[in-house]
């Protein structure tokens, strides 16, 4: 090792003796960095900056084949590059991801959720190619992993945890699922439920679901049987049984037949299970596999795995990891080296060493679990012909191994998380593996020098007890009184575990018993009996200890011991003669009863009495005359009984009579029948009518003669034995007179609706009334309301009514009738239309209505004034109506108020339009273009049409119709004119106005040598707005317009210089620039010298010798110009302005490219590139410029720190590290 040491120190200052050479020789070398474009970008971590141990692997199994397994970590986002310039957009993990995915278009084998990342096997090339994206954060070797190879069951005290209840469900795993990530299971397996469910998550099998990740597909049947040993001792149950008997199980087949598999398959079977987790109740996953030897957390390593395994734990899924069988005690293997894994070794049977065996690490500070590893029993597959030990046609096999060790763990999980769920609790998978960790027997390991932690399940559980058991009190019960002296007690508790349980009883004055019971279980009833008890009041309880310390009592009952009778005294009945029949019993007593009785038939009938307050009391309401005897007896509360003596009394009661007609009401007669009913035989009756007693001849019924009005009557009566009785008194009214009805509403008038109010009068109190309509009866309230009536007639009503002692009468009828028709109206003249003169003839005809009659008619004038006239057909003359539109409005009114009306408008005009020429002029022309304009007017009417005449010497040289009596263009020839202009106004009237003007042509110049035409072109300009520009303006415009526009305070104009058919020439002014497009073509144009386009211009076609144009302001960035640099000898501190892709090497380039391998090969300096060799063979790089000097002291500073750190490093080596550099293996 100290050659190596010597040997790196020389190397090192040929690299600082190198480096300054180079340095000075090459100013020019370029250094790139990483620059992310839309499409490109690079990031050379990829390239082992760090010395990543995955890439290294992956060049090195592409050296030995044409492939490679790897998983491919993407970037979370990227910014987006537009022409060379970062932009603040940036691309989205999910496009990342597909751009990705399409360079090895269908080679991805596993798309990771939890990390933006996937698994695929890959050439070289596409490696380079996903490199070359500038997509990729890192790339890594898809790491090998392999499978680590019903006593030990009562070994970690599962058996014991079974008989544990939580409202009386046992504690065997039911409701939980374990997720196996391993070989596969044999579901056919009598102790692993004979049938697969298919991922339904409502079957009943034990092996509920999952999928295979060998062969794609989602039945994960055991080839190997590694797979199958694991889950029987996670959850068999049958001959054997393991951990959580009643839990299902989940099972991700991630290894061959082999016992091998890819991590990538592993990380895509915790994914499924994580995402299942809801489904099925996933509360833990169990992997008894790894690889690779580390000495410490490896998360780095594999990052993928890492957020696979952080993404179970923060859905609170414990992540239970075997930590391989290499015997290191200072090394695990992987995946059990990630962080948020619960790892699991291997202890012995006899609980008193780690397994030889077993990996760990010797760091106390990092909990690893021990569970029973060695020479366990569990389930097998039929054909297990790669495992050793294991007989083909046995359902059962011994092995050995951490991944015996693991599926404990995971079984004594789900225990423990169906305890958490039935007391409506959660606890993190961190929790729950320092709850296992605390409450395990320690074991000592010789090698690693450190104590690990056997599991114990019930321990476990029960620290996990933080509820006080439940204690209920049964007999006797709260408040309970009773006349025994010997009582039996009964209680009961539950809970988790039960540790003992005490009874107490005592009185007011002292505690009369305290007993204690140890006891066990979840469930116990304590009974106890105590003797001797005196009279008194008492109270009781028990209270009860759990396993845990939690303790609870129950809330006190009472009882009370009285073995007294009461002592009881009558009250009533006295021994007499009562004239009454209605008797009340009352008795009392020294204390509180709880029922009494009495009899007076000599005990044929007992009847339960009342109580109130201190005593008891019964009401006989119908005794019938006779001698009784009575006797009582009651008990107290206790069910002390005792009776009374007899008592004798006698009942003679006054007569009940009850008078059953008269009733109260009213009669329309006088002579009132009168009858009554009696309780006994009457001697002498008598009647009270209306406060006189007059003495009937019989007591029986009989007629008597009433007063008008109100009346009031009783019966006295005496029995045989002389006693006196009266009936209530009935009062009843006497009514022989009808009522008096009258109509006050409706009156003998006429109606125009049919709803007609009913309005009456009447001299008493109504029972039945009824309206007659036009001879119909129909009953009504006996109140005011309305009524339907005949439309368009005469009607009839009457009201009949009769009062409460039924005397009827009707009113007298009244007549009324009911129009509701408007009268006829016709106005003959004037119309609705316009009259050329002013006076004008209203005339009437057909006034009359059918009903009730013309009431009166009158008309509104021009004027407004009501004029009123008699009904009749009739003929108004009207003078001098006003020049304007006018209305006459005509009324008709019946006597019912009916109302009937006509207006008529009309215009009255008699005026003359009127015409003004205002061009042509009365002057001579020298263009041959006449504009005819004028202007009309017409101060009623509208215009109706407008002509003209145009005539040359007296001859007509032109006429017709002008349009909309609108301007238009006239084009004559040299001479003089005269023009009349006609118009004509809606009711005919005629007006005309004429001009005279003469056209004389310029005359032609003839210097020079030689003649021509001299013309004027009028070139029209359309000045665009900034809006207008900014949404894009379309215009055609041709050579002779112009459009002006103004960006960036400077204003600018566009004008076409020729237009043919297919093309157009424009130039474009301030700057001066031309530019021919061809029909659809566009471009775009730097106005303002500022490096940005501003102006857009699209020829969209060309049409009638105009070109249509889209102009539109914009603001894009010019992609940089190329251009050839000058070298400088001698490097300056502002950038040279070199070029990328010009294939020179070149001082101050960056780039952003693809760098050929050979560039990156060369290694990093300060986190950049050291490109001497680079290919740039594209545009879109930035300059950076670095002296020569700063490289020098770079390479200098850089060499020097390494001396030290490699000399600190020896030293390490030597006096503290040189013996720990290797993994130490346990001997024997």
């Amino acid at each position: 090792m100290n050659k190596i040491l010597d040997f790196l120190i020389f190397f090192v200052v040929i690299i600082i003796i190198a480096g300054y050479s180079f340095a000075l020789a090459n100013p020019a070398a370029v250094y790139c960095k990483e620059l992310n474009k839309e499409f490109g970008g690079y990031d050379y971590k990829i390239i082992d900056e760090k010395g990543n141990q995955g890439m290294k692997k992956v060049i090195e199994n592409l050296e030995k084949s044409d492939k490679v397994r790897v998983i491919v970590k993407l970037k979370d986002e990227i910014q987006k590059n537009n022409f060379g310039i970062l932009s603040n957009e940036k691309i989205s993990k999910e496009e990342i991801k597909l751009r990705a995915k399409n360079l090895v278009k269908n080679k991805v084998r596993h798309d990771f959720i939890y990390i933006n990342a996937f698994s695929a096997e890959l050439n070289s090339e596409e490696i380079k190619n996903l490199i070359d994206s500038g997509l990729v954060e890192e790339i890594y070797y898809d790491y090998p992993v392999h499978a680590f190879l019903q006593d030990s069951v009562p070994l970690i005290n599962a058996s014991t945890s079974w008989n544990l209840q939580v409202n009386g469900i046992n504690l065997t795993g039911a409701g939980q699922t374990i997720c196996i990530i391993d070989t596969g299971v044999n579901y056919s397996h009598p102790d692993l439920g004979i049938c697969y469910g298919n991922n339904n998550a409502s079957s009943s099998c034990k092996v509920i679901g999952g999928w295979d990740y060998v062969n794609n597909d989602q039945d994960p049947m055991d080839d190997n049987g590694h797979g199958t040993h694991v889950s029987g001792i996670a959850a068999a149950n049958g001959s054997i049984k393991g951990v959580a008997p009643n839990a299902k199980i989940i099972m991700i087949k991630a290894l061959n037949a082999s016992g091998g598999g890819y991590a990538s398959d592993v990380i895509a079977g915790i994914e499924w299970c994580v995402n299942n987790a809801s489904t099925f109740n996933i509360s833990v996953i169990s992997m008894s596999l790894g690889g690779g030897a580390y000495l410490d957390y490896c998360d780095s390593d594999d990052p993928s795995t890492a957020a696979a395994i952080n993404a179970a734990v923060t859905k609170n899924i414990s992540v239970v990891v075997a930590t391989g069988n290499d015997g290191y005690y200072n090394a695990i293997s992987f995946p059990a080296c990630i962080y948020n894994a619960t790892r699991v070794t291997s202890s012995n049977k006899e609980d008193k060493n780690i397994s030889l065996f077993a990996n760990t690490w010797n760091d106390s500070s990092k909990i690893i679990l021990a569970a029973p590893g060695e020479n366990i029993n569990s389930t097998m597959i039929q054909n297990p012909n790669i495992l050793l030990n294991c007989e083909t046609g046995k359902s059962y096999c011994i092995l050995s191994g951490t991944s015996m060790a693991t599926p404990h763990v995971a079984g004594a999980i789900a225990l423990i998380n169906q305890y958490l769920s039935l007391t409506n609790r959660t606890k993190t998978p961190k929790q729950i593996e320092s709850v296992l960790n605390n409450t395990g027997k320690l074991i000592y390991d010789q090698y690693s020098g450190i104590n690990f932690s056997r599991i114990n399940v019930y321990s476990a559980i029960l620290s996990l007890d933080e509820y006080a058991p439940e204690v209920n009190l049964i007999s006797p019960a709260n408040n309970t009184i009773t006349n025994q002296n010997n009582l039996t007690f009964r209680c009961n508790s539950s809970d988790l575990s039960l540790k003992n349980i005490t009874f107490y009883l005592w009185n007011s004055t002292s505690l009369i018993n305290q007993t204690s019971y140890e006891i066990s279980g979840s469930f116990y009833e304590l009974e106890i009996n105590i003797s001797n008890l005196n009279d008194d009041n008492y109270k009781w309880t028990c209270k009860s200890y759990d396993e845990a310390g939690n303790s609870f009592t129950a809330n006190n009952f009472s009882f009370s011991v009285d073995t007294t009778s009461p002592q009881l005294a009558i009250i009533s009945p006295e021994n007499k003669t009562y004239n009454i029949s209605e008797i009340n019993f009352n008795i009392s007593s020294n204390e509180a009863l709880d029922t009494c009785f009495y009899t007076i038939d000599n005990w044929q009938t007992n009847i339960s009495m009342t109580k109130l307050n201190s005593t008891y009391y019964y009401n006989i309401t119908s005794l019938s005359d006779g001698s009784y005897v009575a006797k009582f007896w009651c008990n107290d509360s206790a069910g002390n009984i005792n009776d009374t003596e007899q008592i004798g009394f006698s009942i003679d009661a006054i007569p009940i009579i009850t008078i059953t007609n008269p009733k109260n009401v009213s009669y329309n007669y006088t002579n009132i029948t009168l009858e009554f009913d009696r309780s006994e035989d009457l001697d002498v009756c008598k009647l009270e009518l209306n406060g006189t007693n007059q003495t009937l001849a019989s007591c029986a019924n009989t007629t008597f003669l009433a007063q008008e009005g109100l009346n009031s009557v009783a019966i006295w009566a005496n029995d045989t034995a002389g006693n006196w009785g009266r009936s209530s008194t009935i009062y009843f009214s006497v009514d022989t007179i009808a009522p008096i009805l009258s109509i006050t509403k409706p009156e003998n008038i006429t109606y125009n609706t049919t709803n007609i109010t009913l309005e009456f009068y009447q001299s008493e109190d109504l029972d039945i009334c009824m309206l007659e309509i036009n001879g119909i009866n129909q009953s009504i309230q006996c109140s005011n309301t309305t009524f339907l009536a005949a439309a368009n007639q005469q009607n009839s009503v009457a009201l009949w009514a009769n009062d409460t002692a039924g005397n009827w009468n009707r009113s007298t009828d009244v007549s009324f009738i009911v129009d509701t028709l408007m009268p006829n109206l016709t106005v003959n003249s004037p119309s609705n239309k316009t009259y050329n003169e002013t006076n004008l003839t209203l005339n009437i005809s057909d006034i009359a209505d059918a009903v009730s009659g013309l009431d009166k008619c009158w008309y509104t004038n021009v004027t407004g004034q009501n004029i009123f006239f008699n009904c009749t057909s009739i003929e108004f003359t009207f003078l001098g109506i006003p020049d304007k539109q006018n209305n006459i409005t005509i009324y008709v009114n019946d006597s019912a108020g009916n109302v009937n009306s006509t207006t008529i408008y009309f215009i009255i005009d008699t005026t003359i339009p009127t015409v003004t020429i205002t061009s042509p002029e009365n002057k001579t022309y020298s263009s041959s273009s006449i504009i005819i304009n004028y202007t009309t007017y017409d101060s009623v009417s509208a215009i109706d049409s407008c002509w003209y005449n145009l005539s040359k010497s007296g001859e007509t040289y032109s006429n017709g119709t002008l349009v909309n009596c609108s301007a238009m263009r006239l084009t004559v020839s040299a001479g003089s004119y005269q023009l009349i202009i006609y118009v004509n106004d809606s009711v005919g009237y005629q007006n005309s106005s004429g001009v005279n003007f003469s056209y004389s042509p310029p005359s032609s110049s003839s210097s020079g040598g030689g003649g021509f035409l001299s013309q004027q072109v009028q070139i029209v300009a359309t000045v665009v707005t900034s809006e207008q520009l900014e949404s894009g303006y379309v215009i055609s415009i041709g050579t002779s317009n112009l459009v002006k526009f103004t960006i960036g305070g400077e204003e600018h104009t566009i004008k076409p210089k020729s237009i043919t058919s297919t093309n157009a020439t424009i130039i474009i002014n301030s700057t001066p620039q031309e530019v021919t497009l061809q029909i659809g073509e566009e471009k775009k144009f730097e106005l303002n010298n500022d490096n940005y386009y501003d102006l857009y211009i699209k020829l969209n076609k060309i049409a009638n010798g105009k070109a249509n144009l889209t102009i539109k302001y914009i603001h894009e960035l010019i992609p940089q110009r190329v251009s050839q640099p000058t070298p400088s000898p001698t490097p300056t501190p502002t950038p040279t302005g070199a070029v990328c892709g010009n294939g020179i090497v070149e001082e101050g380039e960056e780039c952003d490219g693809v760098v050929t391998t050979t560039c990156a090969d060369e290694g990093f300096v300060s986190g950049v590139v050291k490109c001497t060799n680079c290919k740039l063979d594209f545009s879109g790089c930035l300059s950076e410029y670095i002296q020569p000097n700063s490289k020098i002291e770079f390479y200098i500073t850089i060499a020097i720190v390494m001396v030290i750190i490699i000399l600190l490093g020896k030293l390490y080596y030597e006096y503290w590290q040189k013996p720990m550099l290797k993994h130490h293996k346990r001997t024997i």
